[in-house]
């Protein structure tokens, strides 16, 4: 764990087994990040397990990065095959395509979040965000004190369910919602999962511990409800549904099936890649709302920002990239 002191790269001491795995449990990536940041500039490298992490916060590098030299730096790592759960189909998602596929992936999806496809799926988030106000105006009449996180939750994956599959649940008034606790399932699996931590320590030995994280998956689902099983199959089953029914619905899914269909020069997604980024829009909107709620400084700054903007200007969705401090979150 010598590379970075090799090449002048600063950065905080890993451990010689974990890296700095330690601290980023327990204080949070963002917050780990935030620190080391503000102690070593905006390069500097870190270690998860014998996995080198190297931080880039500088525009004119990011310029060259991700647009002049992109040929170059077209390859998404990959931190663990087949992600910690061990499913093979986790690595066609947009976090974890590699190279021009991650690039094909993103060109398709970005037809699926213009601001006409936004401002056609406005009309299902209405409901769930009502049912929250009202949630937090009976908390307020009582005097009592409640979990935002929880209800955030809810909230969020009712959103998810009305924008992007087009189907309701009931996240925000049954805390044992299916979909819900399948969501908040995947963040228990990561840290506390050994094979997942000795694949980080011990990248050279993952060849051996892919094929046996394969088989702990395989059995778990035979005996268990699986999350990460569980929303893919649901995730397929909506899509199958869908195709049936030939029939047009204004949300996420929608968008993706049109931009599949519309996509020209490019090779299209198929049922792995569909399926994979409907299951991970179900825990990565999660883990933006618990990164808002945990991180109290982001949570002031993102709503004294929105007051502002909303004060003084009329809402438009066009206008949210101009959301400094959302746009951290998201």
């Amino acid at each position: 764990m010598s590379t970075f002191l090799r090449y002048g790269i600063s950065g905080p001491k890993p451990h010689l087994f974990y890296g700095n795995m330690q601290e980023i449990h327990e204080e949070g990536n963002v917050v780990c990040v935030g620190k080391w940041m503000k102690k070593y500039g905006p390069i500097f490298g870190y270690y998860i397990g014998a996995r080198r992490v190297l931080i880039i916060a500088e525009p004119e590098i990011l310029k060259q990065i991700q647009i002049k030299r992109f040929k170059q730096f077209s390859h998404r790592y990959r931190v663990i095959n087949g992600a910690f759960q061990g499913e093979p189909k986790l690595n066609s998602k947009l976090t974890s395509a590699g190279g021009y596929k991650w690039k094909e992936l993103r060109t398709i999806l970005n037809q699926a979040f213009t601001a006409s496809r936004l401002k056609s799926s406005v009309s299902g988030m209405d409901d769930p965000l009502n049912t929250l106000i009202e949630k937090i105006e009976k908390y307020a009449l009582k005097g009592e004190d409640f979990d935002v996180y929880a209800l955030f939750q809810g909230l969020t994956m009712e959103i998810i369910g009305r924008s992007a599959f087009g189907v309701a649940t009931n996240a925000q008034s049954n805390p044992n919602d299916e979909f819900l606790l399948a969501a908040k399932s995947l963040f228990e699996l990561g840290p506390k999962n050994v094979l997942y931590a000795l694949s980080y320590m011990f990248p050279e030995f993952e060849l051996l511990l892919y094929p046996i994280r394969r088989l702990w998956l395989k059995l778990r689902r035979l005996f268990t409800v699986e999350p990460t099983g569980y929303l893919m199959k649901k995730s397929l089953i909506i899509l199958k549904e869908r195709r049936k029914q030939n029939v047009k619905r204004n949300d996420l899914l929608q968008a993706m099936l049109d931009a599949k269909i519309n996509a020209e020069g490019l090779e299209t997604m198929n049922e792995d890649s569909l399926t994979t980024k409907a299951h991970s829009s179900a825990s990565d909107q999660i883990t933006e709302s618990r990164v808002a709620v945990e991180n109290k400084k982001l949570m002031k700054q993102m709503n004294d920002e929105e007051i502002h903007y909303f004060v003084q200007k009329k809402f438009m969705l066009e206008s949210i990239a101009s959301l400094h401090y959302t746009n951290i979150k998201t």
